[in-house]
Order: structure tokens, then C-alpha cells, then sequence
């Protein structure tokens, strides 16, 4: 199923304004968590993350954050319980803007507090292939900015 959809992430992901953006992430996001396979779905964004990371526009990688960040959120302010396989490809091969991106935009979009404790554990028990330095940095840096937003 990803392979008839992959056709139109540079459309949806790369339009000019940013309103579009969102909303092509909001409906590829949509037809991503259909699949019943977290291994499936991590496969599959780790391969548009690890493209967009080959040819980088401005465009694309904003598409990007909208789509990992709209795969990422549930409902009222919490993380999706499949956030894991759409968070873990994006932290592995995502550049490192768009990683600040997607991480400041969950912050953005979940309640303070208790809703921050599984990025923590999901940056904390990366697997060995992914450096967990990297994910560390970014989100302990997204903290530190909205601690002085609050």
C-alpha cells in the first residue's frame, strides 16, 4: 500500500504555502495509521524521512514535521500510542531541522507535564543503530524553550 501513496508526498508535502502542507500531512497521516503494522508504518517513514534527508528543500522538510508531527498526536494534548513508529525513523534519519521542528511542534501541541515523560523514554531507550545523543540534545533543547515560554 505505501507505494502507490509515495507518488504524491512531493506534492503534498512540498506545496508552497504552508496551509497545504498541513493539510496533505493530515491526510497522508490519516491513511498511514490504517495500516494495522507499526513495522510497516516505521519502515515507511523511515524511507521518506531518509529521502527528504538526500534532497533537502525548504518546502519538503516542513511537509515533513507536519506529517511525522500528525502521525505523532492523538487526542486532547497526548501523544498517539503508535507515536513510537512514527518518532523513532524521524529521530534516526530526519535532518536535524526538521527533528527541531517536529519535536518544538509536539511540544506545542501536547499539555505540560506528563505528556512530555514518553519523549523522554522514547529518546532514553533508542535502539543501539540510532545515536541517542542526538535525540537527547534536540529534546532537552525544546524543553529548555518552552520552560521560558510557561
Amino acid at each position: 500500500w505505501p507505494s502507490h501513496c509515495r507518488r504524491h508526498y512531493a506534492s503534498l508535502l512540498g506545496a508552497p504555502t504552508d496551509d497545504a502542507r498541513l493539510l496533505g500531512a493530515r491526510a497522508l497521516a490519516r491513511l498511514i495509521r490504517r495500516a494495522h503494522d507499526d513495522n510497516a508504518v516505521e519502515a515507511h517513514v523511515g524511507n521518506v524521512c531518509s529521502s527528504v534527508a538526500q534532497r533537502q528543500t525548504k518546502h519538503v522538510a516542513s511537509g515533513l514535521a507536519h506529517f511525522v508531527v500528525e502521525l505523532s498526536l492523538g487526542i486532547r494534548g497526548r501523544l498517539h500510542t503508535r507515536a513510537r513508529s512514527a518518532l523513532l525513523p524521524c529521530v534516526a534519519k530526519a535532518p536535524a531541522d526538521v527533528l527541531q521542528e517536529v519535536l518544538q511542534r509536539i511540544m506545542d501541541a501536547t499539555r505540560p507535564g506528563d505528556d512530555i515523560e514518553p519523549l523522554w523514554s522514547l529518546c532514553v531507550d533508542l535502539p543501539e543503530t540510532i545515536p541517542r545523543d542526538r535525540a537527547l540534545a534536540t529534546l532537552a533543547c525544546v524543553v529548555r524553550w518552552r520552560r521560558g515560554r510557561l
